[in-house]
């Protein structure tokens, strides 16, 4: 079984923001670029921004120029090795998809391996 690494080129800065740090030229530079992902919860404190790796540095100069804080995670290919995190993204949709699993199945012709060793390469 080969397992593809998520591309480090493109969705690679996530931000927090508190929203008392948001001005006009973030809230500008968010609206105007269609590849940046923001939450639209305004009852939350807190806002997370999700850019690809070509607009990190033109992100961040914003909100310094708005005399803003924030929040930047590690890389997201980073956040791979930590199956907390993974399972809490996996139970969150489950939670918000009416409590029922969004599965697409492949494994029509899949039959189990009488091999009982794992044989993945980690």
């Amino acid at each position: 079984m080969k397992v593809s690494p998520i591309s480090n080129t493109y969705f690679q800065g996530l931000y927090k923001i508190d929203r008392k740090y948001v001005g006009d030229n973030t809230e500008n530079f968010i609206l105007s670029n269609d590849d940046i992902v923001a939450t639209q919860k305004h009852w939350e404190d807190d806002i997370y921004v999700l850019t690809p790796d070509s607009k990190d540095n033109e992100f961040e100069e914003c909100i310094k120029k708005d005399n803003g804080k924030y929040w930047k995670s590690k890389p997201l290919s980073n956040l791979m090795m930590y199956s907390n995190l993974l399972k809490e993204i996996f139970r969150t949709n489950y939670l918000s998809n009416d409590y029922k699993e969004s599965w697409t199945d492949y494994t029509t012709n899949w039959q189990a391996s009488e091999d009982k060793d794992d044989d993945l390469p980690f």
